[in-house]
């Protein structure tokens, strides 16, 4: 219906042997709650080649919740989290039902999720800090220590989690963060992993090298024992104004260096990489923002850089 804002926010499982997808309109209506939320479940019919839903929607209950602000699916499609006002909810497949059904909660303001590969391992950012919480299958515990983070609210949509696959480390950027000396909005990508009992600072944090470079989407990843990051600053000026970067990332000896070289727009007011950064195996994904209309581009790995 107008207004609702469905498919803003979808997470999936297309690499499964049943491809899955989740869709949130965070603003619809739900009975007499506007702006409550809902989430609906899709699987892929490979005989009719049509989304089918599965189960029933899960639904918001008070008005201007936003249930389904974001949303992580493991890659089985057997765990999906969905993020509301104060509660990141946890659901379970029943293959017996074929339904997913709710098995537990936590109270958390979560406006991004990031999931690990498992699925047991879960990263949140709030408004003033960021968490991580462990699922079992059944129940949601925080893991570790919350981080705090200093983003002003109005830039928090910009800002962006990503918790590695082996969910050992996780990275979150600031996009406001001074790193050259004139307050104009840099950005910066912390990097934190776990010591077998907390989280702790991984010492290699990497700052924007450009007044206005707003470092802002990351997904950090590892293949074959290697770690990797690709970070987009959209507002990067290289040749073109505002065309934007990519950088690609690999962590050696402790410190990031870069094998390839980076991506560029290409063209003025491109903001490459504003809407997000997703790396699967030999394919990148990169969401602009051209004349505010989005564009979705694939980029191919022509060499392993590993």
């Amino acid at each position: 219906t107008s207004g609702e804002q469905f498919g803003s926010v979808v997470a999936g499982s297309l690499s499964s042997a049943d491809k899955y997808l989740a869709v949130s309109s965070p603003n619809a209506t739900v009975g007499p709650f506007s702006g409550a939320g809902q989430v609906n479940v899709y699987r892929y019919n490979d005989t009719t080649s049509i989304w089918q839903s599965v189960g029933t929607s899960f639904d918001g209950n008070i008005t201007n919740e936003n249930y389904g602000r974001d949303l992580a699916m493991s890659p089985d499609a057997g765990r999906l989290f969905v993020a509301g006002e104060s509660t990141i909810d946890a659901y379970v497949f029943n293959a017996v039902s074929d339904q997913y059904d709710l098995v537990a909660s936590t109270p958390f303001s979560a406006l991004k999720l990031s999931l690990s590969e498992s699925g047991d391992t879960l990263l949140a950012l709030g408004t003033s800090e960021v968490r991580a919480f462990s699922f079992d299958g059944s129940s949601i515990a925080q893991l570790g220590s919350a981080i705090s983070h200093s983003i002003p609210s109005s830039y928090l949509d910009d800002a962006d989690i990503s918790l590695d696959g082996n969910g050992d480390m996780f990275a979150f950027s600031d996009p406001t963060y001074d790193a050259v000396g004139s307050a104009n909005l840099d950005g910066k990508v912390y990097f934190l992993e776990w010591n077998g009992s907390d989280w702790q600072s991984a010492g290699i944090d990497i700052e924007g090298e450009q007044d206005g470079q707003y470092i802002t989407a990351i997904d950090l990843y590892t293949i074959s024992g290697i770690r990797y990051a690709q970070i987009s600053s959209s507002f990067y000026d290289g040749e073109y104004a505002g065309e934007g970067i990519v950088e690609t990332f690999i962590l050696r000896n402790g410190n990031w260096e870069q094998p390839i070289d980076s991506i560029l727009g290409g063209t003025s007011g491109r903001r490459l990489g504003e809407f997000g950064v997703d790396y699967q195996p030999y394919w990148l994904l990169v969401g602009s923002n051209p004349n505010y209309e989005g564009e979705l581009t694939t980029y191919v790995a022509s060499v392993d850089y590993g």
